[in-house]
């Protein structure tokens, strides 16, 4: 009896399933559903998105800077306004012009200023809320745990970053009603808007993201934001700087044309390639490039 018993044991095992190789058919992991691994991604998204919202917009901290940095866009604007409509009132009065046309500059003048306050906002707020994200998470030793639940490592980073932009996101669009004003004066139209706050949106992302790849490679949070500042101030200063002392050396005049030879190789016009990742260049094609108050002065100074 005690043989069978035996016996039984021994043969028990040789009876289970044969363990596949390595890389078999039977090691693999089966295929998730496409539309089931979405929304598991999209469910970590909004997981780390609404930790990371409940920290930043709880207080009243968010909501008197919101108050203070409309405040200042109005006074700004309404101050930016009374100069130029100063500026181009008299030169129209004197010079003969059509107040439509000094109307349409007007609003020009405060579009532009507005428009380059709010680049001058995303361009350091944009990587400041950024640099920080996964270096403070390893500070706080609580990034092993973040890595252990069941979401992703793209959900992480994503829902980090967008939770991260979504007061810049709402800094931008609370401007929105206030840049809306230029409309009374006339000289931009709501294509020219859109085309700016598109450039606003993707230079948020793009700055962020820009600070929350630094985050990920430095250990402390101090340095991280340390060095997103210096690539930040490279990417909008320090690339004007060498556009400026490019045309400067090679004999550049401001109409673009050519008047004394370069130096070494430099010659010529600088590359444009240099102002690809600049956001107040990008800001500044958008400002230039409206025909509108050409026509509202030729409009206005038809009999």
């Amino acid at each position: 009896m005690s043989e069978e018993l035996v016996d039984d044991v021994v043969v028990e095992p040789a009876l289970a399933a044969p363990v596949g190789k390595p890389g078999g058919a039977s090691s693999r992991r089966p295929r998730m559903n496409p539309l089931r691994a979405a929304r598991a991604g999209l469910g970590g998204i909004t997981a780390v998105g609404v930790k990371e919202l409940r920290g930043r917009a709880r207080g009243r901290r968010a909501f008197v800077v919101l108050t203070f940095y409309l405040l200042f866009l109005g006074l700004f604007a309404w101050a930016w306004e009374l100069v130029a409509e100063r500026t181009y009132v008299q030169n129209a009065s004197l010079q003969g012009g059509s107040a439509a046309f000094a109307s349409a500059q007007v609003g020009q003048e405060v579009f532009g200023a507005l428009i380059l306050i709010e680049t001058l906002l995303v361009v350091f707020l944009a990587p400041a809320f950024t640099s920080g994200a996964i270096s403070l998470e390893r500070e706080k030793q609580t990034l092993d745990m973040l890595a252990a639940t069941p979401i992703s490592s793209l959900a992480i980073v994503v829902g980090k970053l967008f939770s991260a932009l979504a007061y810049v996101f709402l800094l931008i669009a609370a401007s929105i009603p206030l840049t809306a004003i230029v409309f009374v004066f006339g000289g931009v139209g709501p294509d020219d808007v859109l085309r700016a706050y598109a450039v606003l949106i993707v230079s948020a992302i793009g700055l962020g993201a820009l600070g929350l790849f630094i985050s990920a490679l430095m250990q402390r949070t101090q340095g991280a934001t340390v060095v997103t500042f210096f690539a930040v101030l490279f990417l909008s200063l320090g690339t004007m700087f060498g556009v400026l002392f490019w045309n400067t050396m090679a004999g550049v005049n401001r109409g673009g044309l050519v008047a004394a030879q370069g130096v070494g190789p430099i010659r010529g016009t600088a590359p444009e390639a240099l102002l690809w990742f600049n956001p107040f260049a990008a800001e500044y094609d958008v400002i230039c490039e409206r025909p509108t108050a050409t026509a509202a002065g030729a409009a206005g100074s038809t009999p």
